[in-house]
């Protein structure tokens, strides 16, 4: 078999490739023991390396340990660090991406450059950029970032079976909801809305039957060992729960070990916001696409490791009474396969370019004042709108002035107005047009935001336009950084156990 390219779903929870066959299948990729799921465990010893299996085995008795190392790229600028040496989230996820290159050439026989990576709906332009990074840290030259559930329904029957019908696949994993809704016709895929949140994945309904754990029964502080013995013993826990057993285990606190006892009813308690938020996702999702004119879905397709959990079958069964529900491939490998097709079509000719969400994946807006008194955040841009994405408005000044300010939200909800509560304060733009303004004149402010994810804001001054650009500030690597990691990404490797 001869190939140079593979498809990589890259989840918070597992990391699956595959590549195309000679007759144009994708096939998933075994590793060295013969799985096709790599846990996406990193494990650091002394002497040696722990990627996979043997790193999840071994997360609650090595100290520098990294578990679902993807929910930190774009957010934080170390994972952890290694005697002495800051470690990033884009180092250690190279360091996974790289055994996976590995066993995908193995299996092929020849050197891999190529890749199709898949990324969540949910990703900022930030935080696609930190992905994209580590993947060139681990040796890949040309990339293509393909949304999650894009991906899923290029790796399935889901382009012959829902030809000429809208779908929405609801992706619920360990690392969090990924959300998109599209129309397939003539075995393409047109994405009208993407989004989702992190926190609603099943590591967060781990975290917090941990976290319920902690308040009934221990008092003591927790080191970094005893913390990760409890969200994995409470990760155990959480799959009896969810099919109406209870479950007992023991944990420790430095005031020593207790015993630990769950009913359904306790997780059913302590997780119902995260049930309720992904209720309000699904049905903001909807209502979004409603209001840009693409109706409701005609399917759902329902998939990730942590859509099996009873309640969010049943919720999804509450939300979409009329149509039905389809519960996607259990083995959790469409994306891999759909990622390895896309990779396909790109090799056939020129390699495509990395891919966009291609719609907006957070709203921005500016905080006003509501006719009831209270103080919300109206969405200019909204998540959900296709890109570019673009909104003017004329604002009029109360008083006589020389400026203009307005204070910038960022939030997920595709709503024109949301609370203040769930909104982040990005900054004040203040525009100055050079003279004074008697009071209600006309102020015209446009919005913009660019197929690359910054934000550009522009008004009338001195000189003709006062422009703001608001790119997302994060955690990025410079290209210094990125070389000089790449080569202690090598040295790591090295000691691969």
């Amino acid at each position: 078999m001869q190939s140079a390219f593979a498809g990589i779903d890259f989840g918070s929870s597992f990391l699956e490739a595959a590549v195309l066959d000679p007759a144009g299948k994708a096939l998933c990729v075994p590793d060295m023991d013969g799985l096709v799921r790599t846990p996406a465990a990193v494990c650091f010893g002394k002497e040696e390396l722990l990627i996979g299996e043997a790193a999840e085995d071994g997360l609650a008795l090595y100290p520098q340990a990294v578990p679902a190392v993807r929910s930190m790229l774009g957010l934080n600028r170390r994972a952890l660090t290694l005697d002495g040496q800051r470690l990033s989230p884009q180092l250690v996820s190279a360091l996974l991406l790289k055994k996976k290159k590995r066993d995908a050439e193995r299996f092929l026989g020849c050197p891999l450059k190529k890749a199709v990576i898949t990324v969540p709906g949910y990703f900022s332009a930030c935080r696609r950029r930190a992905l994209r990074q580590a993947v060139l840290e681990a040796g890949f030259e040309e990339i293509l970032l393909c949304q999650q559930d894009q991906a899923l329904l290029y790796g399935g029957d889901h382009l012959q079976k829902y030809s000429g019908q809208t779908v929405l696949v609801c992706n619920l994993g360990g690392g969090g909801l990924d959300l998109l809704l599209a129309r397939i016709k003539d075995g393409e895929v047109t994405r009208y809305a993407a989004g989702g949140r992190q926190d609603l994945g099943g590591i967060g309904w781990t975290q917090a039957l941990a976290a319920f754990v902690r308040r009934k029964y221990f008092q003591a502080d927790m080191d970094m060992a005893c913390q990760r013995e409890l969200f994995c013993k409470c990760d155990a826990a959480r799959v009896r729960l969810c099919a109406g057993q209870e479950a007992s285990f023991t944990a420790e606190d430095e005031q020593g070990r207790r015993q630990v006892r769950l009913t359904p009813e306790d997780l059913q308690a302590c997780t119902e916001p995260l049930l309720q938020g992904f209720e309000k996702e699904v049905r903001d999702m909807c209502q979004s696409a409603a209001g840009s004119g693409h109706g409701g879905p005609d399917a759902v397709i329902l998939c990730g490791g942590a859509a099996n959990m009873p309640q969010i079958r049943t919720k999804t069964a509450e939300i979409f009474t009329d149509i039905p529900v389809i519960y996607a491939d259990p083995s959790g490998l469409e994306a891999a396969r759909g990622a390895a097709v896309l990779a396909g079509r790109g090799c056939q000719g020129d390699f495509l370019e990395e891919d966009s969400s291609g719609v907006c994946e957070i709203s921005y807006g500016i905080a006003v004042q509501t006719g009831m008194g209270e103080r919300k955040v109206c969405s200019l841009i909204r998540a959900g709108q296709q890109l570019p994405a673009e909104k003017t408005e004329i604002f009029r000044i109360s008083k006589k002035q020389e400026s203009l300010s307005l204070a910038i939200y960022t939030n997920r909800s595709p709503r024109c107005f949301a609370d203040l509560e769930e909104s982040s304060f990005l900054g004040w733009w203040t525009l100055q047009p050079g003279e004074n303004l008697p009071a209600g004149s006309p102020i015209k402010v446009s919005f913009r935001q660019e197929e690359n994810g910054r934000l550009l804001i522009t008004g009338p001054g001195p000189g003709g336009t006062n422009n703001l650009l608001v790119q997302e500030a994060g955690p990025l690597l410079s290209e210094e950084e990125l070389r000089q990691e790449k080569e202690i990404a090598a040295k790591l490797f090295a000691r691969l156990v």
